[in-house]
């Protein structure tokens, strides 16, 4: 365990017992079968909010919380579709034998997980594009879900300030429902909207450093939960996290 993932996976393994139940089926510790994923923004707009700390603070937690089984990884670059900073899913939660530790073999897991993690934020970190594509990170998580049961838990570290050819956040008329509409209408129309049924997207950094006019952050939100809910899914879970006003 290297220096980038030991103080995340030192908390994973120090919450009670009962949130690391055993795999197997068993009655009392059933296995973990959640697909999930995490997203990091590892684009200049990314910049304007510690992503890398974020990442080693919430991610582990994020991991045992929803029981994930399996974890995919999507950048967001400048083009996120077609960046090269490709981590192979990980299993978290394998099935075991009795007798096995299996709050070590979680451990090790999470372990490889956040490494994974960390690696493709420092090759994300280094795209040359002058540009953040987050909903392309995003659809590239929808088509590399893990297998599993239930709903997709996708956990995302972005300030969700889209900035890319096909709109930038920063300019556009947010106040504007009817220019939400459009805006929203014209990235379907142009395939950029994923679906999201059976997703749930958890965010932090949210709108950080987005603006300093007042409500405009929140009218950032409302775009996104536009967006989202008309694809399907439910509106964002920001875990109770203040927005920047």
């Amino acid at each position: 365990m290297n220096a980038i993932t030991r103080g995340v996976v030192a908390a994973a393994a120090a919450l009670p017992l009962m949130a690391l139940p055993a795999c197997g089926g068993d009655e009392d510790n059933p296995q973990w079968t959640t697909p999930c994923a995490v997203v990091l923004d590892g684009s200049g707009s990314g910049t304007k909010l510690d992503v890398e700390g974020l990442m080693k603070e919430r991610l582990g937690e994020f991991l045992v919380d929803k029981h994930c089984g399996a974890v995919a990884f999507a950048p967001i670059t400048g083009s996120s579709g077609s960046s090269k900073c490709d981590i192979d899913s990980v299993v978290l939660d394998q099935a075991h034998q009795p007798g096995d530790d299996v709050a070590a073999n979680r451990a090790d897991a999470l372990d490889v997980a956040l490494e994974g993690a960390a690696t493709m934020l420092a090759c994300a970190q280094k795209d040359e594009y002058k540009a953040s594509d987050i909903l392309g990170g995003i659809d590239r998580a929808v088509g590399g879900r893990p297998p599993g049961d239930g709903v997709y838990e996708m956990l995302v570290i972005s300030d969700f300030a889209q900035t890319d050819a096909t709109m930038n956040l920063y300019k556009e008329k947010l106040d504007d429902k009817q220019r939400r509409e459009e805006l929203i209408a014209e990235l379907k129309a142009d395939a950029r909207v994923p679906n999201l049924s059976g997703t749930q997207i958890t965010a932090y950094g949210f709108g950080k450093g987005f603006s300093k006019v007042p409500g405009r952050t929140n009218l950032l939100l409302a775009f996104w939960n536009e967006l989202i809910t008309g694809a399907g899914g439910p509106v964002l879970d920001l875990r109770g996290q203040k927005l920047d006003q």
